[in-house]
């Protein structure tokens, strides 16, 4: 995982991958997604996890029964 404290981004150099929760206890996902390296992205919601290897993300994503 990426620690980034921004919730506003554009161009990344790499693709991201991120999930949204409802809480700081990441126990619900209410987002995710990937922000590729010709977009901008923005949110007002945290936590945020952002992630540059998609298989992280997606075993996080598992975790939570989610299937990408």
């Amino acid at each position: 995982m990426i620690d980034l404290k921004k919730t506003d981004l554009c161009y990344p150099d790499v693709e991201l991958y991120y999930i949204i929760y409802t809480s700081n206890d990441r126990d619900e996902v209410i987002s995710y997604s990937v922000i590729n390296t010709n977009q901008c992205f923005s949110a007002e919601y945290e936590p945020i996890d952002f992630y540059d290897n998609e298989q992280e993300w997606i075993n996080v994503l598992k975790e939570h029964n989610i299937t990408p």
